[in-house]
């Protein structure tokens, strides 16, 4: 991913990647702030488990300066079996108390919703 990231974006010298593990807790360290944006592709369903999905927004968010935007792109679950919808967030779970806006995020919204996938954005206060 980072490799495509890096080819898609080489015109772009602002923007800036870092390898790292954010299941570790203070992974955002290695990065200079603040940013205008960050984007998470497909990332935020390696936590495992939703209920830790706030707190990798909380750290997305301390990478931001205020009025920074964050935009999520994640798979809604693959099935709707209990087992699998209590570990990974539905769009509109991204959306509320359970993930952007507990994390401190602001005007919270879904951009697009297709083919499986979900857009979700919200602001840093």
């Amino acid at each position: 991913m980072l490799d495509m990231s890096r080819a898609r974006l080489a015109g772009y010298p602002a923007a800036t990647f870092v390898c790292g593990d954010f299941k570790l807790p203070d992974w955002n360290k290695a990065f200079l702030t603040p940013f205008d944006a960050v984007v998470s592709m497909q990332a935020a369903h390696e936590i495992r488990h939703k209920c830790h999905v706030p707190g990798l927004y909380r750290q997305f968010g301390s990478l931001l300066r205020p009025g920074g935007l964050l935009i999520v792109c994640d798979h809604t679950p693959p099935e709707d079996r209990p087992h699998v919808t209590a570990l990974h967030s539905t769009e509109a779970e991204q959306r509320a108390a359970l993930a952007l806006a507990a994390a401190g995020f602001v005007q919270v919204g879904t951009a697009l919703v297709l083919k499986g996938l979900y857009v979700c954005t919200g602001l840093r206060p």
